[in-house]
């Protein structure tokens, strides 16, 4: 994930009414405090491990949820970025 990357995630957050801090694009404990909330709230689709993951991980997984709340694929939520995760990426 690049800069521009957690700066939409960022913004999904904020949107989400989770996230009120800076739009920066760095992942930091403000960040990682929003995606866990997001994560809490979606349950639906997201792993029922998803609170041992990373917070890496919890991140990409969060970001592939948005994705595919959109309409773009990025393969299973499971906080493995990846080729599908890329692409979905270039797509928003």
């Amino acid at each position: 994930m690049d800069r521009d990357t957690i700066r939409r995630i960022q913004t999904r957050l904020a949107e989400l009414g989770h996230y009120h801090d800076e739009i920066d694009g760095m992942r930091g404990d403000n960040t990682h405090a929003a995606v866990r909330l997001a994560l809490t709230a979606l349950a639906t689709g997201v792993p029922a491990d998803w609170p041992d993951w990373s917070e890496k991980r919890q991140t990409i997984g969060f970001y592939q949820h948005f994705c595919l709340s959109k309409g773009i694929d990025a393969g299973p939520i499971d906080g493995w970025w990846g080729p599908q995760a890329d692409h979905a990426d270039w797509a928003l």
